[in-house]
């Protein structure tokens, strides 16, 4: 059976915004993860991928 005291009720309210709280922080913390992987990827793709193929030395590039 439900409780009527308040504070107890608040504690269920509580409980719900933490939730949420952790898991919008969760998501936003790996989007900018992702978005710094793909930065990283992007930057080793750019700058030692592609000179080492028009070179023709990728094995020593890596």
């Amino acid at each position: 059976m439900p409780s009527t005291d308040p504070i107890i009720r608040g504690d269920r309210w509580v409980d719900l915004v933490t939730l949420i709280t952790v898991g919008v922080t969760v998501v936003l913390d790996m989007l900018v993860a992702l978005h710094s992987i793909q930065v990283q990827l992007t930057i080793f793709i750019t700058y030692i991928i592609l000179p080492a193929l028009f070179r023709g030395n990728l094995p020593a590039a890596l």
